[in-house]
């Protein structure tokens, strides 16, 4: 059975590792490259996590977590389409790959969009693989030629 739970504390390790790993399946980073990363992930998140600048999203198969998502928070100047200044970036979007096309990615997806709408962020922006275009058009997202957003 699947589960779905906001990341904690503990879990950062995992999900910097898990961070790595999807990036080098587009890159070929060296092991410098990817412990660096790795560890400059693990800071990032914890500082996210601890400031509420951040939300964390996992999947877990028998308590091994087996996807991600994150939101990163941040204010932009108001305009017409976000009044507020709060705005969203979406990333790391990563299911391992014995669990992909099982739905997983798409209900991750969801939890962080309804957090985004929960916590009155109006826009939430992405940068995605060519793989993971068709989720997020599912879910609304519209192509803007350089990123995909979704105003909510």
């Amino acid at each position: 059975m699947i589960t779905y739970r906001a990341a904690s504390l503990n879990d950062i390790e995992t999900l910097s590792a898990m961070r790595v790993a999807m990036l080098c399946e587009e890159e070929d980073y060296n092991s410098c490259f990817q412990e660096t990363l790795r560890r400059n992930t693990s800071e990032y998140l914890r500082k996210g996590i601890n400031d509420n600048s951040v939300s964390l999203w996992v999947a877990a198969a028998d308590d091994k977590i087996i996807a991600m998502c994150c939101l990163s928070y941040f204010y932009l100047p108001p305009n017409e389409l976000c009044m507020n200044g709060k705005s969203a970036h979406l990333g790391n979007m990563y299911t391992l790959p014995e669990y992909r096309r099982q739905g997983i990615a798409s209900r991750l997806l969801k939890l962080v969009v309804d957090e985004a709408i929960r916590l009155e962020y109006k826009i939430v922006r992405l940068h995605t693989s060519a793989d993971g275009k068709s989720i997020y058009g599912k879910m609304g997202f519209v192509d803007t030629g350089g990123f995909m957003k979704l105003t909510v």
